[in-house]
């Protein structure tokens, strides 16, 4: 199956007030250092001038020197397939004269404030692909884990269930079950579930009311979505507001 990626924020921080444990559990995320002193789980320095690739892990924490702030550009992103082997991978984007490019560039036009989407996701595009050859090689998925993981991140969270993806690709629930689970490792009923609850994190600190995430993601009311939210993520909604 091909790579599929899907954006869901970016930026460039200085002296970011939100680097904390953040426990997402599909987000991958590309960082850029361009300067300051910068730790990954506490310990792991981050160095200006490289680019970190991270995988999804609900222990994800960054750090930074207070008496030197962190300066970084960022992508936040979900794919189908594991792309790293380990926790987190260090380039240096100087022995790619072509990413290093792209990485200044989007470095310097994300200097100013309230990029659009469409911009930073060209940017992103151009970057993933001069990444491609340091991401691992994963064996191929079967034909219905793949459909589904496409009618996945298609379809309107709203309007996602099992019993839709079964429908979709004309075949048994149980075996779409089966199959997912054997690819994947979870069932598409966690997939779907870890999807909303990494969702509902970057709606909410977009500055959407709870009403609003809970109509986005198709829970019947607030209190439905708090809880489900409380559950995958040990924190309430109000605190990501």
């Amino acid at each position: 199956m091909d790579r599929s990626y899907q954006i869901t924020g970016w930026g460039r921080s200085y002296n970011p007030g939100n680097w904390f444990r953040d426990p997402s559990y599909l987000i991958n995320r590309i960082y850029y250092i361009c300067g300051g002193t910068a730790y990954y789980q506490n310990h792991a320095q981050l160095l200006p001038g490289r680019l970190y690739l991270f995988q999804p892990n609900p222990e994800f924490e960054v750090s930074q020197d207070p008496n030197d702030p962190v300066d970084h550009l960022y992508f936040d992103f979900f794919t189908y397939q594991r792309i790293l082997n380990q926790d987190v991978l260090e380039i240096n984007p100087a022995e790619n004269p072509l990413l290093q490019r792209s990485v200044l560039a989007a470095a310097e036009e994300f200097s100013a404030n309230d990029i659009p989407e469409y911009v930073a996701d060209a940017y992103f595009r151009i970057i993933t692909y001069h990444l491609e050859p340091y991401f691992s090689e994963n064996p191929a998925i079967s034909s219905v884990t793949s459909a589904a993981l496409d009618q996945i991140h298609q379809t309107p969270l709203h309007q996602l269930s099992v019993t839709a993806l079964a429908e979709q690709q004309q075949i048994n629930i149980n075996y779409l079950i089966r199959c997912f689970r054997q690819d994947m490792r979870i069932t598409p009923h966690k997939y779907i579930a870890l999807l909303k609850a990494d969702m509902a994190k970057v709606y909410l600190k977009q500055g959407r009311s709870i009403a609003e995430v809970t109509e986005l993601l198709g829970f019947a009311t607030p209190s439905s979505f708090s809880v489900f939210f409380k559950k995958a993520t040990q924190c309430n909604p109000s605190e990501y507001l």
